[in-house]
């Protein structure tokens, strides 16, 4: 029997918490821009929505999919609230997106969304991966 997500709600309160601060800088093969992933700058970033997603925006960074926290992932020219927590809580709940069609698996992400929002997100944190 599987385990719903309900069962590892202590483990997503503690990844919340935490931050995910544990990130170091990299750079993307599909979009020189840097991912967000430096400790200070999620800080910063996470003080002023807003700011990471003018950044975003403007291919200042990426989001990486694997790593980023819901309200990150609200700062992608098309994610909302709710599509921001199914992609967190799906990559929980199966492990991470090994490829762009696994994002397909998100409730609510079809391929027209997945094209739309794909040039502000990276799979991996790091070149060459």
């Amino acid at each position: 029997m599987r385990e719903g997500w309900i069962n590892r709600l202590p483990l997503c309160l503690c990844l919340l918490l935490c931050g995910g601060m544990l990130l170091a800088a990299g750079l993307t093969f599909e979009n020189p821009s840097p991912v967000l992933q430096d400790p200070e700058m999620r800080r910063e970033m996470a003080e002023d929505p807003a700011l990471l997603a003018y950044r975003v925006k403007n291919g200042e960074v990426q989001i990486c999919v694997n790593t980023a926290l819901p309200s990150e992932l609200q700062a992608v020219p098309g994610i909302g609230e709710v599509l921001a927590n199914r992609i967190y809580f799906t990559r929980l709940r199966e492990g991470n997106y090994r490829t762009w069609d696994d994002l397909l698996q998100v409730e609510g992400l079809g391929e027209e969304t997945l094209r739309k929002i794909r040039p502000y997100l990276t799979l991996w944190e790091e070149k060459g991966e």
